[in-house]
């Protein structure tokens, strides 16, 4: 079967239009006498489920050569028929509801039922429009001159159905004497008011048969609009930030856990909030010190902080087992780990090093009783069989860190450097098998706390708000495995000012950006697709670092040593103009300067 995509869109001589269908790249041409129409054929089986969005590359005269534009909110899906299919779209902008389309607001604020649309006798007239943030209780209505639009009377208007995020749908059932639809969208308030879009009526041709009169016999016609204006402001919405180490509850663990989040959720729900803006939780745990405190020092940028774990929701899942029913020695063990943890919790401050050293003793015992139930669950196959690859290097490095004492990797002897299959070799040993498998346990169990916390705390209509640290540690798995992808020669921090004299130095390596380039940034789109299962939202720690770090040697402790990275650099003739004198007087060559540059 045929599907003909079409789109409206003005264009700079040589801009290119593409078709992004199931992820292929079709090229789109021209259509007509407009050079603003644009259109591309596709053939597909019937009964296929596509996805499909537009993207824009700009030419040499456009405003921004070699700009690609991408579409606001995520693919359009449908699933076919039988017949031919004509979608005329529309540019889904960045305009000022493209925020509205994104994870939060259609999962989370405002979330809605979706109904798919599905073509099931291959034929009709659908109209869809994007109209994101609609509440709960409200609903979009399509309202014409047709008889089938209810002729303008709105308790007859035709009821349309959220299709995706955002999206609202509805198949017109069109006459054979309808030549043409003329139309406005409006929204029912949950209390019966109705609010109309704002603009002139909407006004269809419908497509003409090839043999006479009207209507589209044994063809699905499409109409996308990409938004519907009802005068509506932006939503507003309040929210707390507070470090997951810094929740509290009854009987805790001497430091705040992703269990403590349902108990966040239901204190910001009942003041009205709606995000939970945390401080990162990855791994920290390099020297098992106060040292590892610090969240942004983190050791992988893919595993969560074992110190984060509720260690009795492991023990509760498992408290019926055969297992549990002879370990009468590791129990009462438990119980004296468990009862430390509380007088922790009861300090008043966070007593890092001996909550973690508990907690570790407490996992491994639990691991040793409850290691093969947790591998043999549907639940835990389907986390290993997407996070294997990431996990085992993981736990490789974190064997290595306690069998060496140290996560300074080049102290490691054979292991100095990750080799390819390093880490499956080492699972493969008898000598680290279930140390390995000790990290995986653990990682499993964090992953399934922290994401019931999450689930839990959007049924209450709020989302939690990541954080994205700018650097990581020097001596963790990723500069591990990658080192390729770091400067590891020289170290992030910041410049001299008010807040330092002596500017700040991170320790974090800077970014080799060239080299991620080449691979299409992998280790970002993965560390982003990983943080994606946990927050629908994140703050990214120093932004600009993104464009432009302050770049320090290694082994320089001062800040004052660094240079901008990368940086403009100034010519000789610049500098003498900025009042730079240059000669013998001033100790410097002026002559060197001529025909170079400083800074680059």
């Amino acid at each position: 079967m045929k599907i003909t995509f079409s789109i409206n869109f003005r264009t700079s001589p040589g801009d290119a239009v593409f078709l992004l269908l199931d992820g292929k790249k079709i090229r789109m041409y021209p259509s007509g006498y407009c050079r603003d129409d644009w259109e591309a054929v596709a053939e597909v089986s019937p009964g296929t489920d596509i996805g499909y969005c537009f993207q824009i590359e700009c030419g040499p005269s456009s405003p921004v050569p070699g700009l690609v534009m991408h579409e606001a909110g995520g693919e359009r899906h449908l699933t076919t028929g039988n017949g031919d299919i004509s979608i005329k779209c529309s540019w889904q902008g960045y305009d000022n509801s493209a925020l509205l389309l994104s994870d939060p607001f259609t999962k989370i604020f405002f979330p809605h039922k979706c109904h798919p649309l599905t073509l099931e006798e291959g034929r009709g007239i659908f109209l869809t429009v994007t109209v994101p943030a609609v509440k709960t209780g409200d609903s979009i209505l399509v309202s014409g001159e047709n008889p089938c639009l209810g002729r303008w009377n709105t308790s007859e208007a035709l009821r349309m159905e959220p299709c995706e995020a955002g999206r609202w749908a509805a198949e017109i059932p069109i006459r054979e004497t309808d030549k043409r639809l003329v139309f406005k969208f409006i929204m029912k308030r949950g209390n019966g008011e109705i609010v109309w879009e704002n603009g002139d009526n909407r006004v269809l041709d419908i497509p003409v048969q090839e043999q006479g009169g009207n209507g589209i016999p044994g063809t699905s016609c499409f109409f996308e609009f990409s938004s519907a204006d009802f005068g509506q402001e932006l939503p507003r919405f309040a929210g707390t930030a507070v470090p997951v180490f810094s929740l509290r509850v009854r009987d805790g663990y001497g430091i705040g856990d992703f269990s403590c989040i349902k108990a966040a959720a239901d204190w910001l729900h009942a003041t009205g909030q709606h995000i939970l803006q945390i401080l990162p939780v990855n791994d920290t745990t390099a020297n098992r010190t106060w040292d590892d405190s610090y969240p942004y020092n983190v050791i992988s940028v893919m595993a969560l902080n074992p110190i984060y774990i509720n260690p009795s929701l492991i023990r509760n899942a498992f408290k019926n087992t055969l297992r549990n029913a002879f370990a009468g020695d590791k129990c009462t063990e438990i119980e004296a780990l468990e009862s430390g943890l509380h007088d922790s919790d009861r300090l008043g401050y966070v007593d890092y090093e001996n909550v973690a050293a508990l907690k570790d003793k407490y996992i491994r015992i639990l691991f040793g009783m409850y290691a093969s139930e947790t591998f043999a669950t549907p639940d835990f196959k389907e986390f290993w069989g997407k996070n294997c690859g990431w996990l085992l290097p993981y736990a490789a490095f974190c064997t290595l860190r306690d069998e060496y004492a140290t996560p300074d990797f080049n102290k490691w002897g054979e292991y100095s450097e990750y080799l390819p299959n390093l880490a499956e070799k080492m699972f493969s040993l008898a000598r680290f098998h279930d140390r390995m498998q000790l990290h995986i346990f653990t990682q499993y169990h964090l992953h399934a706390q922290l994401s019931e916390a999450v689930s839990y705390a959007a049924g209450k209509g709020l989302a939690i708000m990541g954080d994205i640290p700018i650097g990581v540690n020097p001596h963790g798995v990723d500069t591990w495995c990658n080192p390729e992808c770091f400067n590891m020669g020289f170290s992030a921090g910041a410049p001299p000012d008010y807040f330092s004299k002596d500017g700040q130095n991170w320790g974090f390596p800077t970014y080799d950006w060239d080299r991620m380039a080449s691979d299409g940034y992998s280790w970002w789109k993965m560390r982003l697709k990983k943080m994606s299962e946990y927050f629908s939202m994140y703050r990214i720690d120093h932004i600009l670092g993104f464009f432009r770090i302050w770049e320090i040697p290694r082994g320089v402790s001062s800040g004052m040593y660094g240079h901008f990275y990368p940086a403009l650099p100034y010519s000789g003739e610049e500098l003498r103009s900025a009042g730079f004198l240059s000669g013998p007087e001033t100790g410097t060559d002026g002559n060197a300067l001529d025909g170079k540059t400083l800074g680059g």
